[in-house]
Order: structure tokens, then C-alpha cells, then sequence
């Protein structure tokens, strides 16, 4: 995939879809796209996320992972 392909509109608009699960600690929220494109782009076997909190950053990773059909096994370590 050439780099015009990956910036394109219809890759990209994903990354920014609203998340399912939005928490009141705000902190992570600007970081939601960023886990999205990390998952979309690694493609990760395994996804660890150590201090889940109240959960937006790992649902966001369980969601990009089911969106983008990567086939990770997520864990979550609070």
C-alpha cells in the first residue's frame, strides 16, 4: 500500500469514528485515534494494555481490532 493509499479519505475516516465507550476521565480521548491507527497499522498477534482505568483505551483497541478484522487477542491489566 502506497503511502497516498493509507492518508486516503476512506482508510482514514475510521480512525476518527466515535468510540463506543467513552469514559469521564477525559485523559486518553485525544489519544483514541492514535490506538486505532496503531492497531490498523502493527496488526498485532497480541495486544497487552497494563492499567486499563476506566477502560476508553482498551475498548477502543478491542474495537479497532474487531473493525479492522486483525485477529489480535487483547488483553486488559488493571
Amino acid at each position: 500500500m502506497s503511502a497516498d493509499q493509507f492518508l486516503s479519505f476512506e482508510i482514514t475516516a475510521p480512525l476518527f469514528a466515535k468510540p463506543k465507550h467513552l469514559t469521564q476521565t477525559t485523559a486518553w480521548h485525544g489519544h483514541l485515534p492514535f490506538a486505532r491507527w496503531i492497531v490498523a497499522a502493527a496488526k498485532p498477534g497480541v495486544l497487552v494494555e497494563l492499567g486499563v482505568h476506566e477502560g476508553a483505551s482498551y475498548c477502543t483497541f478491542c474495537e479497532s481490532v474487531e473493525r479492522f478484522g486483525t485477529n489480535t487477542k487483547c488483553y486488559g491489566v488493571d
